[in-house]
């Protein structure tokens, strides 16, 4: 869920760096000295659109991770632990839902 929502959003502002590029470079020409802040500032959005993607790549490869190594741990530690741990009033609510869903599997 979060790629599909990020992806989209990185080609929005990638599709409106490349548009605003004529634009900023008649700016910048019309400004002269002080267009160097701007253009400045152009590049930096620039790099800051281009940085999302290995951002999105850690935090997809972390999704795929936990999303792996739960049914793993869960597939490890017997039914009647799940009951206890589940039980007691620290328990999380999704540790909650897997230990539920574990005990109808069985």
């Amino acid at each position: 869920m979060f790629e599909a929502n990020v992806i989209p959003m990185m080609t929005f502002l990638q599709f409106l760096f490349f548009a605003l590029a004529p634009m900023v470079a008649v700016v910048i020409a019309f400004m002269g000295a002080q267009g160097a802040g701007i253009y400045m500032k152009y590049v930096m959005f620039g790099i800051w659109t281009q940085s999302w993607l290995p951002v999105v790549a850690i935090i997809n490869d972390y999704a795929q991770l936990i999303l792996v190594m739960v049914p793993r741990m869960i597939s490890i530690v017997p039914v009647k632990t799940y009951q206890k741990c589940a039980n007691t009033p620290r328990a999380s609510l999704i540790w909650q839902v897997l230990v539920i869903s574990r005990c109808r599997a069985q």
